[in-house]
């Protein structure tokens, strides 16, 4: 089960209106407690006082819009509780635990204070101490008193509470805590609750059914709004960004026009490279490279009429040669027939 340390941990982590609401019921749930106080005191003005201060506290935290000063509701009822006696008698301890409970229910929130544990503290007290009265045999024994039923539907019941003071603030939620509190209308010790919604006009009053749509309304216009802020917000961040991205993508594309044009090489009209010619950076280097130039060609003239002189010499020494050698072989043909003649005769 929640209760215990788990149980409390979520009871601190409460704002101090989510106290007061929390002690507000279980101080309604024990208000035949201390009606009882009152009538064996023959004290009817402190049950009407407490009763009047429950009412203002349901109101209080019904109405977003009241006026209600919960200090000096607490001022009329604290001379009524009896919380300073010196000798307290069973009936005195029972009222004494229901004085715990609207002190934490009334205070605590103009004194921003967090009653909740003293509330659940004396709430459990009055249960405890009933079973120790109806079982006196288990009174020594903390096990056995926690194996009662009484304990436990005690138990369950702050748990059960704890987790609807923690929903989500709203008239709906009010109403329906106050309904716990009347739950099964007994007491937390068994007495009797006669308390109904009609002890209560204020707390089902219409015009806080008109008041409770129009707060939701402006809740729900003011969340509209802010999604609207929230996504417009996004929106622009996402343009800048996009903008920067842009600014600095042409900054790149303009560096890098700017590192073309200073490179030291440009390209011609055909896409190649062209390369400096060291002669024509100086009028002096154009002078020497014209005189070398006229030396060159002058030279190439001079080797190509030299070859066709000596290659004409070739070809009519050639030619004498060839043809005296021709000469000479048919006058010794010649020979050679006369003397063939000449042994023939």
């Amino acid at each position: 089960m929640l209760f215990g340390s788990e149980f409390y941990a979520k009871l601190e982590k409460m704002p101090a209106w989510r106290h007061s609401l929390f002690s507000l019921v279980l101080a309604t749930r024990q208000y035949p407690n201390f009606v009882l106080w009152a009538e064996i005191n023959q004290n009817p003005q402190a049950a009407a006082t407490y009763l009047n201060a429950l009412r203002l506290g349901w109101q209080f935290h019904a109405d977003r819009f009241n006026h209600i000063d919960l200090m000096q509701v607490y001022e009329q009822v604290e001379p009524f509780l009896p919380l300073d006696l010196e000798d307290y008698s069973e009936g005195d301890s029972f009222a004494y635990d229901c004085g715990v409970l609207i002190d934490a229910a009334l205070e605590g929130i103009p004194l921003n204070a967090k009653y909740g544990r003293d509330a659940s503290t004396a709430s459990m007290a009055s249960v405890i101490r009933l079973c120790e009265l109806k079982h006196p045999e288990q009174a020594q024994d903390e096990e056995s008193l926690l194996e009662l039923d009484e304990i436990n539907h005690e138990l369950e019941y702050q748990v059960n509470l704890l987790l609807k003071v923690l929903e989500p603030r709203s008239l709906e939620n009010i109403r329906e805590l106050f309904a716990m509190a009347l739950q099964d209308h007994v007491s937390n010790i068994g007495l009797e609750n006669t308390l109904s919604a009609t002890d209560f006009p204020e707390l089902f009053d219409p015009r806080l059914d008109q008041q409770a749509s129009e707060v939701a309304q402006a809740a729900q216009a003011h969340a509209e709004a802010e999604a609207a802020a929230e996504a417009e917000a996004e929106a622009q961040a996402k343009a800048r960004a996009k903008a920067q991205r842009a600014a600095a993508r042409a900054a790149r594309m303009a560096a890098n026009a700017a590192n073309t044009e200073d490179s030291p090489a440009t390209a011609d009209t055909s896409g190649e490279t062209a390369s400096i010619d060291p002669y024509e950076s100086s009028p002096r280097g154009k002078e020497h490279h014209g005189k070398a130039s006229d030396k060159h060609h002058h030279g190439d003239k001079g080797d190509k009429g030299n070859k066709h002189d000596h290659h004409h010499k070739d070809e009519k020494h050639g030619h004498d040669h060839g043809h005296g050698n021709s000469h000479e072989h048919e006058h010794k043909k010649h020979d050679h027939k006369d003397n063939k003649g000449h042994h023939k005769h």
